[in-house]
């Protein structure tokens, strides 16, 4: 039996031993990359404290969800901090879907007979259980805001 250092023959020849790469996630940024991410980054923690239109703050957050998906395995923000806009995505996106099953209870009056009335108490289920994951994830943006110490907060958690 061959240990896992030797080369292994096959029908090719010599199989080269197994070498692990580097994740590209650990792998360093050009310097310029990192100041404009770092720019893009305060810019953008000023404009989400600004009142912004709903759309604005989602793609806001959906962008500092992606730049602290990248400074966090490089030691430029905290695991805390991306784990805190990655929540902060995840609860502007329950919001946006809760707010669509509420105004589809609200305006189809449902279809009579069966059909209708499963369809109606499919969307009651629905939206309590938004309603309770959204309240989930607030009490843990709360949670997070805390313990990260935000100095002010960086603006609403709805659109």
């Amino acid at each position: 039996m061959a240990d896992a250092a030797t080369p292994v023959r096959g029908p090719e020849g010599v199989r080269a031993t197994y070498r692990a790469k580097s994740k590209p996630d650990s792998l360093p940024l050009p310097a310029g990359v990192v100041r404009a991410y770092q720019q893009a980054y305060a810019y953008l923690m000023i404009a989400l404290r600004a009142s912004l239109a709903p759309s604005q703050v989602v793609e806001g957050t959906r962008t500092m969800a992606e730049i602290t998906r990248l400074f966090a395995p490089r030691a430029l923000v905290s695991p805390m901090v991306a784990d805190y806009w990655h929540k902060r995505t995840v609860a502007l996106s329950l919001a946006s879907e809760l707010a669509y099953v509420e105004e589809r209870l609200a305006t189809s009056p449902g279809a009579p007979g069966p059909t209708g009335s499963m369809s109606r108490l499919r969307a009651y289920v629905r939206r309590w259980g938004l309603s309770r994951a959204l309240r989930r994830a607030h009490d843990e943006l709360r949670e997070l805001e805390h313990a990260i110490g935000f100095v002010d907060s960086p603006g609403p958690r709805r659109p």
